[in-house]
């Protein structure tokens, strides 16, 4: 009869556990496996969204406060979280605080009073990628903005009754709105936007 030691059996279970695969991180650049399509109604201004799991919408109220939509993909179910951003500059590091999560249901609005507007959310899709743009970016525009309504309303789709646009590198663009394709870095364009949009509210605020 043959004896093992513990030591020996304590080596293999070890070599078992770091030798199995890990799920693959998503590279830099590049878009999430699974893209959330949203309904979304903010104060009284309606919109749609496409978020990548993991990834992070934004949306600027008129009051300059700046909410993020953070959604994750499980197997069971699908989170949104919903976050303050704060940067004290254009350049500074964006930081975030948690002021409310939602567990989304395909057709079911949700309700969310924890911000200075009225917030509705509805589940509309989930869609896993299998190639194409979605999963191999051509370009380096990962979000492209929208302004309506005194709202600015930044994601990687982005559908308003003011118009829309979209950025193939991180989702698809596939549908029958007329969506303008991003270009150009993401980060330069989305603060150019929001520049404009913050003259254009100020203005409008010294002519009311």
């Amino acid at each position: 009869m043959r004896f093992v030691s513990i030591a020996s059996i304590g080596l293999f279970v070890t070599f078992l556990v770091f030798s199995r695969p890990a799920r693959a991180a998503v590279p830099a650049g590049r878009a999430a496996q699974e893209t959330v399509a949203l309904r979304l109604v903010v104060g009284d201004t309606p919109a749609r969204l496409s978020i990548p799991d993991g990834g992070m919408a934004k949306i600027t109220l008129r009051n300059q406060q700046v909410i993020g939509l953070i959604p994750t993909v499980d197997p069971d179910r699908t989170i949104l979280r919903i976050v303050a951003v704060v940067a004290k500059s254009a350049t500074a590091k964006e930081r975030t605080q948690e002021i409310g999560e939602v567990t989304l249901t395909l057709g079911v609005v949700n309700k969310f009073s924890g911000i200075a507007v009225p917030l509705e959310m509805e589940l509309t899709g989930v869609t896993t990628a299998t190639g194409g743009a979605a999963t191999e970016p051509s370009g380096p525009c990962l979000t492209c903005c929208v302004s309506c309504n005194g709202y600015l309303i930044c994601s990687c789709r982005v559908e308003t009754d003011c118009g829309g646009c979209c950025c193939p590198a991180a989702c698809s663009c596939s549908g029958t709105l007329a969506l303008t394709p991003c270009a150009g870095d993401s980060s330069q364009t989305s603060h150019a936007v929001a520049k404009k949009h913050r003259r254009r509210v100020f203005l409008q605020r010294l002519t009311d």
